[in-house]
C-alpha cells in the first residue's frame, strides 16, 4: 500500500548520441514526469555496465524513491537473452 504523502516517481530514461568538441558522446537523460526533475550524464560509450552505474547515480540524486522506470527497451536496459527464451 502506498502512503499518500510520498509521490509516485515515474521516470523516463533515454540515450542519444551527441556531437561535442571532444567528439561523439552518449547522453543519458532522465526526466521525472511528476516533479519535472532532470538528470543527465555524458559517457564515451553505451553499455549495460554504464547504464547500471547511471541508474545508481540517479537513485542517489533523487529525493524520493523511484516507483516506475520507462525506457525505450534498448540493449543497455534489457536482458535480450531472457527475451529470446520467451518465444
Amino acid at each position: 500500500m502506498m502512503c499518500k504523502n510520498k509521490p509516485r516517481i515515474r521516470i523516463h530514461i533515454d540515450i542519444a548520441e551527441v556531437q561535442t568538441a571532444e567528439g561523439r558522446l552518449q547522453l543519458f537523460v532522465t526526466i521525472d514526469r511528476t516533479g519535472k526533475f532532470a538528470f543527465v550524464e555524458l559517457h564515451q560509450e553505451v553499455g549495460k555496465m554504464i547504464a547500471a552505474q547511471f541508474l545508481r547515480n540517479l537513485v542517489s540524486a533523487m529525493l524520493h524513491t523511484i516507483h516506475t522506470v520507462l525506457t525505450d527497451n534498448g540493449i543497455p536496459f534489457t536482458n535480450h537473452a531472457h527475451h529470446k527464451n520467451r518465444l
